[in-house]
């Protein structure tokens, strides 16, 4: 299942964060993942959309940051996937960062990764619009559309009316509107 948390929510989840760690870490020892944990211009922390898998494991994760409080860009600053996750799970993983950017009313999100992410989003028909290229990282936006979610849905083998319930269980007070994300999730820091 999907789960949106903020930072200060992962210890709810304690053997997922475990497992998150441990997976990002590999990953991170490969070169895999790139990006901050927070926005140094914002000070906001980060929304993690996370894949759990029925034993509670994490099965892949996205991190989001947003870049400023009045700012329609956010930027995805990790994507992880555990080492016996499918393409089923990266396609959830698309699909639930396809529902915050229509809930939220973002206009695309910033994306720092390497060329495996652009080949999955290019596999489901989202195909990141590259910025700049620095060795293996790359960076770019990113926007999917409705048919692109619709794409992303099939491939997880999940419904639509699925990845809405879970954002709406993570998120109950959002009428689609940022402000109220910003407010409940990403507490401003001093």
């Amino acid at each position: 299942m999907l789960r949106y948390l903020s930072a200060e929510h992962l210890h709810r989840y304690p053997y997922l964060r475990e497992t998150m760690c441990q997976d990002a870490g590999r990953l991170n020892a490969r070169g895999l993942v790139m990006g901050e944990t927070r926005d140094p211009r914002s000070g906001q922390g980060p929304l993690y959309l996370l894949w759990q898998r029925g034993d509670g494991r994490h099965g892949g994760s996205m991190r989001f940051v947003p870049l400023s409080d009045c700012s329609a860009v956010w930027h995805c600053s990790r994507f992880c996937l555990s080492p016996v996750s499918d393409l089923n799970v990266a396609a959830a993983l698309l699909l639930g960062a396809a529902e915050i950017l229509d809930r939220f009313s973002l206009h695309h999100f910033t994306c720092s990764h390497d060329a495996r992410f652009a080949r999955i989003c290019t596999g489901i028909g989202a195909s990141p619009r590259l910025l700049t290229c620095n060795g293996a990282a790359q960076v770019c936006l990113w926007s999917p559309d409705a048919e692109a979610k619709a794409r992303a849905a099939r491939m997880a083998r999940l419904t639509l009316a699925q990845s809405a319930m879970w954002f709406e269980r993570a998120f109950p007070d959002c009428q689609d509107r940022k402000e109220m994300q910003i407010r409940k999730f990403t507490k401003r820091r001093p």
